[in-house]
């Protein structure tokens, strides 16, 4: 499973973690967040094969959201994330996943505006990943 990979590479960070500590959500903010958070989906997901049977590798694409209020908040979370993120190449998580590489595919600025209701205004970066990584099904 994949899911867990992501949020320890993400969190496992020193730099990520001192800004979001373990605000990471999968697909949606809880009610009343904290910022600056992250959340993340899984997109899209495919297995590759050879002649024989399945060759073990997969690739994913999954869309990360980074909120925040302020924009300087913004700009040290989105540095300290694609340090954590791009390009990564390596084993986390537990059980362990192996990443054969993370590359950045597309992204997004903009304000959230349904969040904004009852303070200041959230800012929202949309990075999206391509990653591949060895499956397990043990």
């Amino acid at each position: 499973m994949i899911e867990p990979a992501l949020f320890a590479l993400v969190t496992g960070n020193a730099g990520v973690a001192a800004l979001i500590a373990t605000r990471m959500y999968p697909e949606v903010l809880p009610q009343a967040p904290t910022y600056p958070a992250i959340t993340y989906t899984v997109v899209t997901g495919e297995s590759h094969y050879a002649m024989q049977a399945p060759s073990g590798l997969a690739r994913i694409r999954v869309q990360f959201d980074l909120f925040t209020q302020r924009k300087a908040d913004g700009v040290a979370l989105e540095k300290a994330f694609m340090a954590a993120v791009s390009g990564f190449r390596g084993t986390v998580g537990s059980p362990p996943v192996q990443i054969q590489g993370a590359f950045r595919v597309m992204e997004v600025n903009a304000f959230q505006s349904d969040l904004d209701k009852a303070g200041p205004k959230v800012r929202r970066k949309t990075i999206d990943f391509e990653i591949w990584h060895r499956e397990s099904y043990t």
